[in-house]
């Protein structure tokens, strides 16, 4: 036997597992970072009082003698969630319905009268004729949302036959919540500025001091627009109809809604779409770290098997 030769054997077993335990350790390294990075992503303090430039630090220390607590995104991040969750939720509510009726223009008339009735209102009807002289249309009600549901009810017992009846809910509760919180720590920033600039006294601080007010103002300007949309849409629902004579859809007892067909198929085919959109830059974000999985297990995988054929071979090599 050639204990010699073994022993270099042995030896080159030892330095291939040698090489999987670092090549294991610089994983979990690797690994480790990517979820301290992830789990610390959007979360910084030091942004603990508004950045002024020339004078941050006149403007920290009116915070500290204000008794005002300084801004810090992080206490900003657990407000948001602890207020989400003592909040209401805020849902905007949407629906879709195609009914075939009797009488067109008679059923838009009535669905007026039942928008009014729950204090709603329309904002759009189109009434037009076809080339039989039939007539179809469309019509948009806003309603208020605890009314959505009867709306709804109501609108769908005019119909001879319900073709599409769609509802879609959105929840926009830590939108409308995060919102909120901006606005509220750009108004706190404009308090700050407007103290920092009753105590200017040269010229070139005072215009410098307004110039970043107005940014503030502007900011607060948007943001209280976004939240009053938000308001609007979720206080009151939609609901699109679209209206089509019986006497136009029934041939041969079979209903016949072209236009009604073809504008489901432009929704789907634009889902569909929209769907597949988000699917490619979920995939284009996710590229990077997808190769870097396959980059580290392929290493691993082809570590592994060079050492099997090493072992292999060690066994398969006949012993003198």
């Amino acid at each position: 036997m050639n204990f010699f030769g073994m022993n270099e054997k042995i030896k080159m077993v030892l330095k291939w597992a040698g090489i999987v335990l670092v090549v294991l350790i610089l994983a979990s390294v690797v690994l480790s970072s990517l979820n301290s990075a992830r789990s610390g992503m959007g979360v910084s303090n030091s942004a603990n009082y508004p950045s002024l430039g020339y004078d941050g630090g006149m403007m920290k220390n009116s915070y500290e003698r204000s008794g005002a607590p300084a801004y810090n995104s992080q206490d900003s991040a657990t407000t948001n969630q602890t207020s989400t969750a003592s909040t209401d939720r805020q849902v905007i509510k949407t629906g879709s319905l195609s009914l075939v009726v009797k009488d067109v223009e008679a059923s838009a008339n009535e669905i007026t009268t039942i928008a009014t009735g729950l204090k709603g209102f329309i904002t759009d009807r189109n009434i037009s004729d076809s080339t039989s002289g039939k007539k179809s249309g469309s019509i948009v009600v806003r309603v208020p949302s605890d009314s959505f549901e009867n709306a709804i009810t109501s609108i769908k017992g005019l119909a001879q036959k319900v073709t599409r009846d769609q509802i879609n809910a959105q929840d926009v509760s830590e939108e409308y919540v995060d919102l909120q919180s901006q606005l509220k720590n750009k108004r706190a920033v404009e308090a700050q500025y407007l103290n920092t600039l009753s105590r200017a006294i040269s010229v070139e601080d005072i215009l410098k001091v307004q110039q970043r007010l107005d940014v503030t103002r502007g900011e607060i300007e948007r943001l209280t627009g976004q939240v009053q949309y938000l308001e609007r849409q979720v206080s009151m629902s939609t609901i699109n109809i679209s209206l089509v004579s019986e006497s136009e859809v029934a041939v041969f007892g079979v209903v016949w809604e072209p236009l009604t067909k073809i504008k489901q198929a432009a929704y789907d085919a634009l889902d569909s779409l929209v769907s597949l959109a988000y699917f490619v830059i979920n995939l284009i974000f996710m590229l990077p770290v997808l190769i870097m999985w396959f980059v580290i297990y392929g290493g691993l995988a082809y570590v592994a098997w060079r050492i099997f054929l090493r072992i292999k071979k060690i066994v398969q090599t006949p012993r003198v």
